[in-house]
């Protein structure tokens, strides 16, 4: 029987294409390679045999704190090299990041074949250094193929539960008369997003709203039609719930919303927050016609009011514009690739 080794983590951006892919494969051994993050207690509840190393994140404006990387990836590198030969797989697929790294570097020096993929319409800087000891990158973007042979286009990572929609678990409060609003601010949650959200419920009450917080970022409120939840194992579900969806601008969320045929409204992280990456989507997706940009430093309640009111005003237009972006889940060449490996 084939083994295989996944890593990647840090955030479920991370992890559940990962588990997308796993699902889809038949007769072959599969490991986990993580830290002590958000992946561990995921990846365990889906009984996979997990592994943890140390990881080490670079910190964007914090020199000296950096300074400390090349040692403690060194010791990562060491960890990740003895779980492997333990494993001793046939392949490595790293979803990138952080904690993905020194598995790929341990990977190269043990002359195993990694297949990695970018979610996103530029390279983070872990899969920049990734792309150099990898077999193959795969993408999501067109435009990031000229970066190198070893880069191939082959569409975003789609879970099964995309396709086959049931009923949520969770016992939603929803008017069938109102339209319905949901927001995500990603698995780590979103701050801003949601103290807009709270100062915007008394003139949202003509639309149900299914809000995902995040992990402990819940607050106690009551009001008809407003379901607050922490997290949800039913992403699938609620978004096909929804008229609307509101989102950071990862990658992986926006594909996930466009599949279901779901108009956007994206908040995307600025870039004192982060490398730049969820702009440069939203512009991608807004250059589209699939999605609307509403940028955070312009987040305000009324703001966010106005563009949901005429997101739903446009929504026809929207989803015409989704129907010709002809998008399929890249799941099925993944596994050939990785079965001809």
């Amino acid at each position: 029987m084939e083994k295989i080794v996944f890593t990647g983590g840090g955030t479920l951006g991370h992890v559940k294409p990962c588990l997308s892919v796993i699902e889809a494969l038949d007769n072959k051994k599969v490991y986990f390679i993580g830290s002590n993050g958000i992946e561990k207690d995921y990846i365990k509840k889906k009984k996979i045999e997990y592994y943890e190393i140390e990881t080490v994140k670079f910190i964007r404006g914090k020199f000296f704190a950096n300074l400390l990387i090349p040692f403690k990836l060194m010791k990562s590198v060491k960890q990740a090299k003895e779980i492997l030969k333990k494993i001793n797989p046939d392949v490595v697929f790293s979803k990138g990041g952080y904690v993905a790294l020194p598995v790929v570097i341990a990977s190269k020096k043990l002359k195993i074949p990694v297949i990695a993929h970018e979610s996103d319409s530029s390279f983070g800087l872990a899969n920049k250094i990734i792309l150099k000891y990898c077999s193959k990158m795969l993408v999501n973007f067109p435009k990031l193929t000229d970066k190198s042979k070893k880069v191939e286009l082959i569409g975003p990572i789609i879970s099964k539960e995309f396709y086959n929609i049931t009923e949520p678990k969770e016992k939603l409060d929803l008017d069938e008369k109102k339209p319905t609003i949901l927001i995500m601010g990603g698995s780590l949650g979103a701050k801003s997003i949601n103290e807009t959200i709270y100062s915007s419920l008394e003139k949202l009450k003509d639309y149900n709203i299914i809000h995902i917080t995040g992990k402990g970022k819940s607050k106690k409120i009551k009001q008809i039609n407003y379901n607050q939840l922490e997290f949800s194992f039913d992403l699938a579900k609620l978004i096909a719930k929804s008229d609307v969806v509101i989102s950071r601008a990862g990658a992986n969320s926006i594909f996930e919303c466009l599949i279901l045929k779901k108009p956007l409204i994206l908040i995307p992280l600025s870039n004192s927050s982060s490398r730049g990456d969820q702009l440069e989507n939203a512009r991608y997706f807004f250059e589209k016609g699939v999605a609307r940009i509403l940028y955070e430093e312009k987040l305000t309640p009324s703001n966010l009011i106005s563009f949901i009111n005429s997101t739903m005003d446009m929504q026809k237009t929207l989803k015409s514009n989704i129907e010709r972006l002809n998008l399929s889940s890249g799941v099925t060449a993944i596994t050939e690739i990785l079965n001809k490996i």
